[in-house]
């Protein structure tokens, strides 16, 4: 009865089988964290990165001359050549989609997963009564920064502000 006498020396294939389970069902919500995780890390790193390109944009747009009190506001920029753009009107309809992306002030692309768009409108002054005082001409300014991904766009931020004829 040599082979009754045997030690065990290790495991048996059950074994192994039930603990690569164990140790499945165990891991497998931790990778959904972590997945769910670079997914956040991804959408901040892009809002990050929108916010900048908006607020580079904006900060531009706020050195230009106001412009005209014309209405209905010209539309679109032709050029995409920021250097031409004399007044915040300019800027009303500019879109880099159409661009390949991110341009700098003279209108080359170094950036194609994100672009702007830009709106500028004219505000009722009186609406804003409670924060202006007197008669002056108002202009709301929106810049859009959408980022492409997968073949699809996908608004990121947006930044609005204000200009005046008074400053």
């Amino acid at each position: 009865m040599a082979g009754s006498d045997m030690k065990k020396n290790g495991f048996t294939l059950v074994e192994i089988v039930i603990a690569i389970a164990i140790l499945s069902i165990a891991v497998f919500p931790f990778m959904q964290v972590l997945t769910q995780n670079l997914r956040v890390s991804m959408t901040t790193k892009q809002t990050y990165i929108g916010s900048h390109y908006a607020k580079a944009l904006a900060e531009e747009i706020k050195l230009r001359h106001f412009g005209t009190t014309a209405f209905p506001m010209p539309a679109g920029a032709v050029s995409f050549d920021r250097r031409t753009y004399d007044d915040v009107d300019d800027y009303n309809g500019y879109d880099e989609s159409a661009n390949g992306g991110i341009t700098d002030l003279s209108g080359v692309s170094f950036e194609n997963s994100y672009f702007r768009m830009v709106r500028v409108e004219p505000v009722d002054s009186s609406d804003l009564r409670p924060i202006i005082i007197g008669t002056i001409d108002v202009k709301r300014v929106t810049v859009e920064c959408w980022v492409v991904e997968n073949s699809a766009n996908e608004m990121i931020t947006a930044i609005e502000f204000y200009v005046s004829s008074g400053g």
